[in-house]
């Protein structure tokens, strides 16, 4: 259960907007019907994450991830690490209590624990050369021509095919 909100200016945008524990922004500019206090609509970024625009007193704008917004107003960081943690993985739960200082590593550790990142195999990993397909065809020619000319058939090196015969590379196939 979520405590009561409590707002704290924005660092480096005081008197201007404030950012709230369970991950609310409030705009402070006076607009042209005289209004200030506004609950600021928040925008989902491609990768999930809450975003929103601020601007500084000089209208110079920039966009800021909400989750950093309440981390760096909610969120001890005594060690300085640099990225921000979900702890429940939902990248929208903005809440201060879902919040934690990480590292890039551990950050990486915690993703794949919830399965939020997967590690990409085969033909679906954007490094691959090569299709399933091709690994067995690669396999079916030991014997008949040397890895190199293996490797020269498929533009790979012949170290990469030492690796795919000894099942050292695309184990899975």
């Amino acid at each position: 259960m979520k405590n009561k909100e409590i707002w704290k200016d924005v660092a480096g945008y005081e008197g201007l907007y404030k950012v709230s524990n369970h991950g609310n922004i409030r705009s402070y500019i006076k607009t042209k019907y005289g209004k200030d206090g506004l609950l600021m609509s928040l925008n989902e970024g491609s990768k999930g994450y809450l975003l929103i625009k601020l601007f500084n007193a000089k209208s110079v704008s920039k966009k800021w991830s909400v989750h950093r917004l309440v981390a760096l107003a909610f969120v001890p960081n005594p060690e300085n690490k640099p990225e921000i943690n979900h702890k429940d993985g939902i990248k929208n739960n903005n809440y201060f209590k879902n919040l934690e200082w990480c590292t890039p590593s551990e950050n990486l550790v915690h993703a794949f624990k919830f399965g939020l990142k997967m590690a990409t195999k085969g033909e679906k990993n954007p490094c691959s050369k090569v299709t399933s397909k091709q690994i067995l065809k690669i396999r079916s020619l030991i014997g008949t021509l040397t890895q190199s000319e293996i490797a020269d058939r498929f533009g790979i090196s012949q170290s990469a095919v030492s690796l795919i015969i000894h099942r050292k590379l695309w184990n899975h196939i």
